[in-house]
């Protein structure tokens, strides 16, 4: 999910990366039938992973600490 969050951001997101990210995240998603709340975190988790490293900055309430380049 954090790739298709990136190449959304970047201006990559062609039809093709929209159908390849697509059919990645629909796969998981049929493995996770039993457990849709799973598919709901990773989302959240790969959302902050995409903030994190656009900022440097963890999301709030992960910690105060910040990354340097």
């Amino acid at each position: 999910m954090g790739a298709a969050f990136f190449c959304q951001i970047a201006a990559l997101d062609t039809s093709e990366t929209l159908q390849n990210s697509t059919a990645y995240i629909q796969s998981w998603i049929e493995h996770l039938q039993n457990n849709p709340k799973w598919v709901l975190k990773a989302s959240k988790q790969a959302r902050e992973a995409v903030e994190f490293v656009m900022t440097g900055k963890l999301p709030e309430g992960k910690g105060r600490a910040a990354a340097t380049a």
